[in-house]
């Protein structure tokens, strides 16, 4: 499986670094064929990677599965016509019922907890996949792939 994440930016947030240690980890256990990361903003991270880093205009020749992190970049995606299979991470953050239901449409929804997926069905009518014991680490379980 080639598995791509969509961040806004590579700055160092808890995040960040655990996608980070995510994807080395799954690199280092074979666990993905390929592993890759996208970001609208470049910045510094201290964490030493071992997937391919790209810009996000770089996304147009991406052929996998790929999970985004915001809202912005998610809506975002409409505009790309590829042939990857895009999954949003629901993180809380700030944003309408509009935006959920308009993501909703386009990609299964990903989140870490109950709470978040009685949340996502309350506001969107859409079933969350959740993240087994909240961590992103069980990441690979939730994907069909």
């Amino acid at each position: 499986m080639n598995l791509g994440i969509y961040l806004d930016s590579q700055k160092q947030t808890d995040q960040t670094n655990q996608i980070y240690n995510l994807l080395n980890n799954f690199v280092e256990t074979n666990q993905v064929d390929n592993a890759s990361l996208f970001y609208n903003d470049i910045d510094y991270n201290p964490i030493t990677p071992k997937f391919g880093m790209f810009n996000s205009t770089d996304l147009w020749y991406f052929t996998g599965t790929l999970l985004v992190t915001t809202v912005k970049n998610a809506l975002s995606l409409r505009k790309i016509i590829n042939k990857f299979k895009p999954y949003f991470l629901y993180s809380q953050e700030k944003n309408t019922a509009l935006e959920i239901i308009e993501i909703g449409k386009r990609m299964p929804i990903i989140v870490y907890n109950d709470d978040d997926a009685k949340y996502i069905k309350r506001i969107s009518g859409y079933d969350a996949k959740v993240l087994k014991d909240g961590k992103i680490e069980n990441l690979v379980e939730v994907l069909d792939v």
